[in-house]
């Protein structure tokens, strides 16, 4: 249908696939009754985003639009007259007029609604409690990258669907497992302004500014740094490459070593620099010849003189 009012049912995905098609569902029953086209679009967490189906609006030719928050959520009521104002700013004066209605749990028709349900039959659901405390939801993944997708509202109206599309997408084609990359779409995350973003997580890098095409990079940059064969230095029992005379290192060759009986010190390798002051060469000092025997057993210096000399 094109022209005429359209109707945009606002709710939140809270990442429940069963959420997202109770809300379609709940589109297409409203569509049938009121006579009106009615889309189901969500603030956060799944798709289409508001601003999608506001711009759809725009191609359906729509002469107004009524958003409807689905539940009377304060956070979804402010979101839905926030929301349209960033998309009017961004349209411009070519987009149709934006009206937001009361939630729907405050429509007059609610209370018959309600008391039709309570009138209505009831049942004990047939469900057992150990489900709430299933050993699944006992173990603590330990991924080695745990990459959080921001799916808050302005991630969400920027693109960020696509993004955590894109980045499964690559996951799977290269086998990576969340042993390795686990991805976590989340609430708010704060910077959303440099949205669509993500953290990884333990070293703690963010990625702005995301899109499809950079999920392949992203990814990349999570996975540990590959192993790069061990130098012929870091072998033990190898000596270590020398340079030659090109500055080239793949040639082991003996690490020359002086002469250590040689007592001229030119023969060693010195720094280059101007000749220092020269030493003069002291002449060796001789040894003193043997002394005579003393009289009586003794040594002296002094033989052939007097005893009295010595």
């Amino acid at each position: 249908m094109s022209g005429g009012r359209r109707v945009l049912l606002l709710g939140r995905a809270h990442h429940d696939l069963r959420a997202v098609e109770a809300l379609r569902a709940l589109a297409a029953r409203a569509q049938a009754h009121a006579g009106v086209p009615v889309t189901a679009c969500f603030l956060d967490g799944a798709e289409p985003s508001l601003h999608a189906a506001l711009d759809g609006c725009v191609r359906h030719r729509a002469a107004e639009v009524v958003v409807v928050p689905a539940t009377a959520d304060g956070y979804l009521a402010q979101w839905a007259a926030r929301a349209p104002a960033h998309w009017r700013e961004r349209a411009g004066a070519d987009g149709p007029p934006v009206l937001v209605a009361p939630p729907v749990a405050e429509q007059p028709g609610m209370l018959e609604a309600l008391a039709s349900a309570v009138a209505g039959a009831a049942e004990a659901p047939p469900v057992s409690p150990a489900g709430f405390r299933s050993p699944a939801w006992t173990v603590l993944p330990r991924p080695r990258t745990h990459l959080l997708l921001c799916r808050g509202p302005r991630c969400t109206a920027y693109g960020s669907g696509d993004v955590l599309r894109a980045l499964s997408q690559v996951t799977r084609d290269r086998g990576i497992s969340e042993v390795e990359i686990m991805i976590t779409p989340t609430g708010c995350l704060t910077p959303c302004n440099l949205g669509p973003l993500a953290v990884a997580y333990p070293v703690g890098r963010w990625h702005t500014g995301l899109s499809p095409e950079q999920a392949a990079a992203v990814v990349e940059e999570c996975l540990p740094p590959r192993e790069q064969p061990p130098a012929a230095s870091e072998v033990p029992g190898l000596p270590g490459p020398v340079p030659g005379p090109t500055g080239q290192r793949d040639e082991l060759r003996p690490v020359p070593r002086p002469d250590r009986r040689a007592r001229d010190v030119s023969c060693l390798s010195t720094p280059a620099g101007p000749p220092g002051p020269q030493t003069p060469n002291r002449p060796r000092r001789r040894r003193a010849p043997a002394r005579a025997p003393r009289a009586g057993g003794g040594s002296c210096s002094c033989a052939g003189t007097s005893t009295a000399a010595c």
